[in-house]
């Protein structure tokens, strides 16, 4: 639970730089530019932070694919964005188990969250 608060707080904090920018450059084609674009501004800091720890994790040693894996997870979110505040609901929801129960499931924000994965693969697939 740590780690979320601290990756919420990261979030709201952090500044897209042009260093940011060209780290995204360096790793994606345009087109997959372009559809990173789409995402909230929130959800693409969170990917690239992730992809930086993802890299720092395995000693920079990482095929193109898995990087730009990394670096487009949440692409799913871009059909259904969440809030700030529903995504910190929706991990607490998931995180206590209830996620399962069908009328917090079927919420619109919940699908989001829940089927991100899927959606993402599909919309990947289709490029």
């Amino acid at each position: 639970m740590r780690k979320r608060v601290v990756q919420f707080f990261k979030n709201i904090l952090y500044i897209f730089m042009k260093s940011d920018e060209e780290f995204v450059k360096s790793i994606l084609t345009e087109k997959e530019q372009k559809l990173f674009r789409t995402l909230k501004k929130s959800e693409q800091i969170h990917s690239e932070l992730v992809t930086k720890t993802f890299l720092k994790s395995v000693n920079g040693k990482a095929s193109e694919n898995q990087i730009k894996a990394v670096l487009l997870h949440d692409i799913g979110k871009v059909e259904r964005p969440l809030t700030l505040i529903e995504k910190s609901v929706a991990v607490l929801v998931h995180k206590a188990g209830l996620s399962g129960v069908s009328f917090i499931q079927d919420r619109p924000f919940m699908m989001s969250y829940l089927h991100h994965a899927e959606r993402g693969a599909d919309l990947l697939l289709s490029r």
